[in-house]
């Protein structure tokens, strides 16, 4: 039985070193290049809506590119605006929503001056009521978000890409004063930037 093992381990090791140029030093699991790996910062503004209330955002997504087509990373978004749902007239205050989670981008085409990006934010967010001056208190509540976004994307510079599209915004059930999932749900507008360094 040792000499399976022993046998397997060493046929591991041989194609492990045929896989090598002559000119390159041995190692056991290749040498990685880092030539196609460049990190991207994407800030954006997100236009969508709670409760029938207009919900301006801004966003960051950050993250590892692999070939100029798979990013990795993750993303934080929060609003900016006092957005006042349907059913809320009577309180004193705004709405606030927040998430950040995780993201991945495919990008279709991208050495053409115009291409399709398709980002995916998969997170965890969360709404509260706010006032001005902290004198109502109703915690808040939090759920699960999904975000896809296709955006039509401009080649700027070599470093530099406008793009701008839409999506939808899924979220888990909720119920947080006279609001919940339903309320979040729908289309979203994006425009952005995204900086390659």
């Amino acid at each position: 039985m040792k000499k399976i093992y022993l046998l397997v381990l060493l046929t591991v090791f041989s194609l492990a070193g045929r896989t090598q140029s002559a000119s390159e030093p041995k190692t056991l699991f290749g040498n990685i290049s880092f030539e196609n790996i460049s990190f991207v910062i994407n800030p954006y503004s997100e236009l969508g809506s709670i409760g029938g209330s207009e919900k301006f955002s801004l966003g960051v997504r950050g993250g590892v590119n692999v070939n100029s087509k798979y990013t990795f990373g993750g993303y934080y978004t929060g609003s900016l605006n006092n957005v006042r749902p349907a059913g809320t007239e009577l309180l004193t205050g705004y709405m606030d929503m927040r998430a950040g989670g995780l993201y991945f981008e495919y990008t279709l085409l991208n050495e053409k001056l115009v291409h399709l990006t398709f980002p995916l934010n998969v997170g965890y967010g969360e709404v509260q009521w706010d006032t001005d001056n902290d004198e109502i208190e109703f915690n808040e509540e939090n759920f699960f978000t999904i975000e896809p976004t296709a955006l039509l994307e401009v080649n700027l510079h070599k470093y530099v890409k406008a793009n701008l599209g839409g999506g939808y915004r899924w979220v888990s059930d909720f119920n947080y004063l006279n609001i919940d999932a339903n309320d979040l749900r729908g289309p979203i507008g994006q425009i952005g930037l995204k900086i390659i360094i």
